[in-house]
């Protein structure tokens, strides 16, 4: 059976279970789990306007905070 680790805590998960224990980083696309995964909203153009997407992100592609 196929396996990956967290980029973060080197945990081990089943390639199976992607959505359920982990998911990719939407900038790396490396694999993290639930416990280091992270958040970040993405502005997107729509057809008739822009909206914010909420992407999953690892910590290393966290972004600096602003100010």
């Amino acid at each position: 059976m196929d396996e990956v680790k967290c980029i973060i805590c080197e945990k081990s998960m089943k390639l199976r279970d992607q959505e359920k224990e982990w998911r990719e980083c939407f900038f790396c696309k490396k694999p993290v789990c639930f416990e280091d995964l992270r958040y970040v909203g993405v502005w997107r153009k729509g057809l008739y306007s822009e909206f914010i997407e909420v992407v999953p992100i690892c910590g290393n592609c966290k972004p600096k905070k602003w100010g």
